[in-house]
Formats: structure tokens, C-alpha cells, sequence
């Protein structure tokens, strides 16, 4: 899976309040929550454990940056 497209999911989950697995079900059954590219309900399935939450809280404590505030400021501007 993308990085794009698992960055993109972040924001409806927050937005929505949405777990993990609920987010992922979204994507998998949810036309209006697909990214673009993927069409159909068989396309770009993903494992829960691809999700990189792990290495950008890492990358945030080693150099301060925070790489999703970052994306989504530039998504929202």
C-alpha cells in the first residue's frame, strides 16, 4: 500500500473517530471512504500492521519533526 494512501486514511479517521480496524473496514466496504485510484471493493487491501504509526512516532522523538501535522497543514491550506 502507498504511503499516500495510508497518510490519507489518517485524516477521515480522525475525523470520524474511527479505530484502526474500523477505519480499515471503511476502506474495504466504504465506496465514499476509498482513496481515488482504487475503484473497486477488491483493490488495495492492506494489513493493519503495514500502518507506520510506530516509525513516525520514532522519527517524531529523534528529530522533533512531526511528519502527519506536517501533511495534513499542507492538505488543509
Amino acid at each position: 500500500m502507498p504511503v499516500n494512501v495510508l497518510v490519507g486514511l489518517e485524516f477521515p479517521k480522525v475525523a470520524n473517530g474511527w479505530t484502526d480496524g474500523e477505519m480499515y473496514n471503511e476502506f474495504c466496504y466504504n465506496v465514499q471512504v476509498r482513496y481515488p485510484g482504487y475503484r473497486h471493493l477488491g483493490e488495495g487491501h492492506f494489513d493493519l500492521h503495514t500502518l507506520f504509526r510506530e516509525r513516525l512516532a520514532r522519527h517524531m522523538q529523534e528529530t522533533g519533526e512531526n511528519l502527519l501535522k506536517q501533511a495534513f497543514e499542507q492538505v488543509t491550506d
